[in-house]
């Protein structure tokens, strides 16, 4: 018993150092905007692409675990992301709304012995019987998934403590953000999905994404200019890294100067409304 408490010490020390230093984050709260795609591969063989999944209309549900976390697998036996999955995916029984939950396993060091139960860091099987995505990062994978998913945009020095959950509305905006077994379950997310907009109204202007630009970004006096070849108004709304709107007006000019002096360095974003969709661009103020 020793050894292995020793072990599993070892492991949440290592996992640790990987996602944590003195400057440590936190996840995204709700409100933010996931503006960074997750393009990693299933342990099946296919790929999770998160944009594709919010462009098609889906809730997307994150878990992200360790194979040798107890309560990630105290929240793996309990089951709800296979429900989910069984009545929301893409051959859900329940066609009214589409939820895409996937559990993202973040320690590079364990392997699909470990996911299957088999290895030497784990508490158990996470594959059998389970139809969703399952993804087992390696550590480049690693700093990608938790640069697009923590605040900060992209810094790796984090500690997240596991399991954690996030539930991104198609629009891409985050509508529950949480930490720890037990705070999140079938209900929670059959209950909040229904707060996200409807997926007709807020899918991405790809096509637009390039008449839109922002000049200085970054910004080092905290003032840059929207410039757009776009001709119908659009409603702009600015929030910071934890969801927090700090600005907004209306955009019906080509160039469009826009003060953020007064707001301290950091990453914001800024959220373009009209009538064919929605954008969202980052500006990153650093003086």
């Amino acid at each position: 018993m020793k050894k292995i408490a020793l072990t599993m010490l070892l492991l949440t020390s290592l996992l640790t150092d990987a996602l944590s230093s003195h400057a440590q984050a936190q996840l995204l709260d709700s409100g933010a905007v996931v503006t960074n795609n997750i393009t990693v591969p299933t342990i099946d063989g296919h790929t999770f692409d998160l944009f594709s999944y919010l462009d098609q209309g889906y809730t997307v549900v994150i878990d992200l675990f360790a194979t040798w976390c107890n309560p990630c697998w105290n929240f793996d036996q309990y089951g709800p992301f296979k429900q989910l999955y069984l009545d929301y995916g893409p051959e859900g029984t329940i066609a009214s709304k589409k939820v895409m939950p996937v559990s993202i396993e973040v320690d590079p060091s364990t392997d699909l012995a470990d996911l299957q139960g088999t290895g030497s860091k784990t508490q158990g099987d996470y594959v059998t019987g389970n139809p969703y995505p399952i993804v087992n990062l390696t550590a480049a994978q690693l700093k990608t998934v938790m640069g697009a998913l923590v605040q900060g945009g992209g810094q790796f020095n984090y500690q997240v403590d596991l399991p954690a959950f996030l539930m991104i509305c198609p629009n891409h905006t985050i509508i529950h953000s949480s930490m720890g077994f037990g705070t999140l379950d079938y209900y929670t997310v059959t209950g909040k999905m229904d707060q996200c907009p409807a997926a007709t109204k807020i899918q991405f202007l790809r096509s637009d994404a390039n008449k839109l630009q922002l000049y200085p970004n970054p910004t080092t006096s905290g003032v840059f200019v929207v410039n757009t070849s776009l001709k119908h108004p659009m409603s702009v709304q600015i929030t910071n890294a934890i969801g927090q709107e700090i600005y907004q007006t209306v955009i019906s000019g080509r160039k469009t100067p826009i003060d953020l002096s007064t707001q301290p360095d950091g990453l914001y974003f800024l959220h373009i409304h009209t009538e064919q969709g929605d954008m969202v661009k980052k500006i990153i103020l650093a003086r």
